[in-house]
């Protein structure tokens, strides 16, 4: 299993942060993503809740996520599909601090070829950096909206 960890501060509130990551029009404006839809919404009031699922692309690249745990302001978890890689989980908490919000985006998975761990590991650990980079200042940049 490898697991991945990344972190970045924004001075916007968590509940800010959780507006922008719960709704998946905004995903391009802060994700290395090209493009996101809501492929299935979830069951019930909230389309973005538990069980929706995320169509996102970059270039010919295409991948699903599925929400898992959908905790306002707090955790935002998901499975994902798309990828050479078996049992991807993601997860992403919100803490607030004094000076507003600091997140931290984790994955774990397990390569679907033996061996191929670590080529795996280099590329996603920069795409889940720069998803926690990017949130992170696109909710200072729109605190004030």
């Amino acid at each position: 299993m490898v697991e991945i960890r990344a972190t970045a501060h924004t001075t916007a509130s968590s509940s800010h942060v959780w507006a922008i990551l719960a709704d998946h029009t905004t995903t391009p404006h802060w994700s290395p993503m090209d493009g996101c839809e809501l492929a299935t919404p979830a069951p019930g009031p909230d389309p973005e809740g538990l069980g929706a699922v995320r169509r996102q692309w970059r270039g010919k690249t295409v991948g699903y996520d599925t929400v898992t745990i959908h905790q306002p302001t707090h955790r935002w978890g998901y499975t994902h599909r798309g990828l050479p890689v078996r049992d991807y989980h993601g997860l992403v908490e919100l803490a607030d601090t004094p000076d507003g919000c600091k997140i931290t985006w984790s994955v774990r998975f397990t390569p679907r070829y033996p061996g191929t761990g670590r080529l795996m590991k280099r590329p996603i650990a920069d795409f889940i950096n720069g998803c926690a980079t990017g949130l992170a200042r696109h909710a200072t940049e729109t605190a004030g909206d």
